[in-house]
């Protein structure tokens, strides 16, 4: 069996340039608001009733775990 790794907020630039950095090792699930080729993908707003949704439909056990979504820089 395969590494598993969950990249939340994987519609992201940096979600993305990790999960490619990734991709020879594990076997990728992302959660995002929007889909990311070559990876299992969950949509989700974010909300905790999103996510509590999700927790209840995933069932892998992950390896790692990378929370890239969040306010990187503004005004």
């Amino acid at each position: 069996m395969s590494k598993q790794a969950l990249i939340v907020g994987a519609g992201g630039d940096i979600a993305a340039a990790m999960a490619a950095k990734l991709a020879d090792t594990y076997e990728i699930t992302s959660i995002s608001r929007s889909a990311r080729e070559g990876v299992r993908w969950y949509q989700s707003d974010y909300s905790e009733e999103s996510i509590s949704e999700l927790a209840g439909k995933i069932e892998t056990q992950f390896d790692l775990l990378l929370i890239c979504n969040g306010f990187l820089h503004g005004d």
